[in-house]
């Protein structure tokens, strides 16, 4: 039994991040992109029961402490767990995790992005970002710091790589995937190879599930893979034809990408894997969508490249246009979450109704 009506009202929040996204590319790049990380800082900062996890993490945090040093969750986000039960504060989780989860992809992004707004705003509009870290704030932290972390593969400093690579894991386990960025930022893979792995990749994901589920052993990292690996998750598969288009795209114009950026060819390469290990995990969608974030994350340094292939008087209107059709897909993603509530499939929309924690402890 339904126990939300959706209203239009509910959108205003969102409405509210368009007009600034809208109003962020008129002004100077930097700090167009500070503005953005502010108001989606706030926006998750400040949120009450937004995200599908929310309840269940608080319900965690108040509760028996015995509980949480019991439970599954790996031992950095535990501790911050732990705090949040100490200072009798649950908000303060959230607002830590949503804090360094942006902080780290504002250091990144203001380092590499051609174009932090555009950045900022492929951030938010591909599901498996920002609004993915409304839900899964632990792997969202992870993934943030793997990505941050290519800056020391670049400057290479490998040690220095692999203390993140660490450091993500005692977040989420599942962050050791990022140990695959060492290989693809050092082995040169041009656009037909990465071509011919990606169309080999939606062949073999049978062969992958095998494998994962014969494992036996006893490390958190396998335990965790084939808890997420069994569980009866349902997603839509609208969005992996926006993440397959966005990839052909990529080595469609590979050459031209290149010519303009030599990064390029990098973050092709990494984005391309990502979709190659959703392929390779497509039997169950939720894992698949959370081990490629640590990839396709990439995009959003990738896709401002494009920019460069028009004059600078014409850059305004192609932002305008990349903003429209990115405020579509958000728009588009919050749409199949209502009609999903809306016909009982969903318990909950998670991200309607939008409040805050101040009105609500």
């Amino acid at each position: 039994m339904l126990h939300y009506q959706f209203s239009i009202f509910d959108l205003y929040p969102y409405i509210f991040l368009f007009v600034i996204f809208f109003i962020s590319l008129h002004l100077e790049k930097q700090l167009g992109g500070i503005i953005i990380f502010i108001a989606l800082l706030l926006f998750s900062g400040l949120r009450y029961n937004v995200g599908w996890d929310y309840e269940s993490y608080v319900k965690v945090i108040v509760g028996d402490i015995s509980k949480i040093h019991d439970s599954r969750y790996e031992p950095i986000s535990r501790i911050i767990f732990l705090l949040g039960n100490l200072i009798n504060f649950y908000p303060f989780v959230f607002i830590t995790y949503s804090t360094l989860t942006l902080f780290i992809v504002h250091k990144t992004i203001s380092k590499y992005s051609l174009d932090p707004v555009i950045s900022w705003i492929v951030f938010f509009s591909l599901p498996l970002f920002f609004l993915a870290s409304l839900s899964t704030i632990r792997q969202s932290l992870a993934t943030s710091i793997i990505f941050f972390s290519y800056s020391y593969l670049k400057e290479k400093k490998v040690l220095i790589f692999l203390m993140f690579i660490i450091i993500a894991s005692l977040i989420h386990y599942s962050a050791v995937f990022g140990i695959f960025l060492l290989p693809l930022s050092k082995i040169p893979i041009g656009r037909w190879t990465n071509l011919f792995l990606l169309i080999i990749s939606f062949f073999v994901g049978s062969i992958v599930e095998n494998i994962i589920n014969l494992i036996q052993s006893d490390l958190s990292i396998f335990k965790v893979l084939q808890f997420y690996l069994k569980a009866d998750y349902k997603s839509s598969t609208i969005l992996q034809y926006i993440y397959y288009t966005i990839g052909i795209i990529n080595l469609i114009f590979y050459k031209k990408l290149v010519q303009v950026d030599s990064n390029s060819s990098k973050f092709i390469t990494i984005t391309n894997f990502g979709l190659i290990f959703y392929n390779l995990l497509s039997f169950e969608p939720v894992s698949a969508g959370r081990i490629s974030a640590f990839f396709l994350i990439f995009w959003i340094l990738l896709i401002p490249q494009y920019l460069n292939f028009f004059k600078q008087t014409d850059r305004v209107l192609v932002k305008i246009f990349t903003l429209g059709f990115c405020i579509l897909i958000s728009l588009s993603y919050l749409y199949l979450y209502i009609n999903a509530y809306k016909a009982n499939i969903l318990e909950k929309i998670s991200f309607f109704p939008y409040k805050t924690w101040i009105n609500n402890l």
